[in-house]
């Protein structure tokens, strides 16, 4: 039996296509006493910032991006507490673990670029990210970096390009790269107006060089979101019981339905974007099936989507509270849900 609350609304508007256009929501929807299921009220997507894949860099690495350079240049990730520059970077917070770091050479002509590209993502309304650019008590000066950032279509073609200003942060020389004063630097947001290109396919794309011949100076990059229209969506986990509850011990999965409906076809979920409060599908075999299959679970005569949640120890804490689902659709568009959970050690 499903606890869902505030989330459990199915919504059909504002669902946004990858050719850019709109769903529009049925003329009128069936009785709930013709097809024995409860009552949905029908509401409109609610508007979000929502990460592309992997940007927030949590994963350690570059995946889901391309890191490159022209003369030198290159772009990595960086860990909080890590020395990572000839300055002193051991004081700087993160707002994770991770960032991705864009910079140039050591040697740092100022022809040198670093380069980070993005898969191919589907456009919302807008794109935004935190950015931070190093300077040096050695050299400073007024404009350490250039930063740029370019948008592509999925043939390389540059849709828009614009130099943008970050934060910077004036950083303690390290003797031989190590030691020095440890400071930390406030991130700037940045957004980009993307809401043109709604629902088309883009590659976004950040480049960096130093303005200062012999420093080889960094932009850090994080938290990058785009902002769309996330449809609400009815999910059981564990169907069939209440309270939902389940050992969070790292052996076993997390079974889900996501709950179809009369205007809600489950068969365009794509299993291999659901994630549950950060866990993935489970996957069996050598060929890595994902544990996912189509029955109607609670009888209303609509096909629901069960998902099998890989457990990881420790995801969620002991006693009651709530957990989100979260993934996309065939044409892109976000989904989100949520139920009552209850975690037994």
């Amino acid at each position: 039996m499903s606890c869902f609350r505030f989330r459990a609304l199915l919504a059909t508007t504002l669902a946004v296509t990858a050719c850019g256009d709109q769903l529009s929501a049925p003329e009128s929807s069936p009785d709930p006493e013709d097809v024995g299921g409860p009552v949905f009220a029908l509401s409109a997507a609610t508007r979000q910032f929502v990460l592309i894949p992997n940007g927030n860099f949590e994963t350690g690495n570059l995946l889901e991006f391309n890191g490159g350079g022209v003369n030198g240049g290159f772009a990595s990730v960086v860990r909080e507490g890590t020395a990572f520059s000839c300055n002193t970077t051991t004081g700087l917070i993160l707002s994770g673990d991770f960032a991705a770091n864009v910079r140039s050479s050591p040697p740092a002509p100022t022809n040198s670029i670093g380069i980070l590209t993005s898969d191919p993502f589907i456009a919302g309304f807008s794109i935004a990210f935190v950015a931070l650019s190093e300077n040096s008590d050695l050299s400073p000066d007024p404009d350490p970096v250039t930063f740029e950032v370019r948008i592509f279509d999925q043939s390389d073609n540059v849709l828009s390009s614009q130099v943008l200003a970050t934060n910077v942060v004036t950083l303690s020389p390290a003797p031989g790269c190590v030691g020095g004063e440890p400071r930390d630097g406030t991130f700037s947001d940045h957004s980009i107006d993307t809401s043109a290109l709604l629902g088309s396919w883009i590659k976004l794309q950040f480049r960096q060089h130093t303005n200062v011949a012999g420093q080889g100076f960094f932009t850090l990059v994080d938290d990058i979101t785009i902002e769309v229209d996330v449809i609400g969506v009815e999910i059981d986990i564990k169907p069939g019981s209440d309270p939902n509850c389940f050992n969070n011990d790292g052996n076993g999965v997390i079974p889900v339905a996501i709950l179809g409906a009369a205007d809600f076809d489950v068969a365009q979920v794509e299993p291999s974007t659901v994630e549950l409060e950060g866990l993935s599908v489970g996957a069996r075999g050598k060929s890595g099936k994902l544990m996912a299959h189509v029955e109607d679970v609670n009888g209303d005569g609509f096909d629901d989507l069960v998902i099998q949640i890989e457990d990881v120890d420790g995801t969620f804490t002991s006693g009651s509270g709530t957990a989100t689902l979260s993934g996309r659709l065939a044409d892109g568009s976000f989904i989100e849900g949520s139920d009552d959970i209850c975690v037994v050690s």
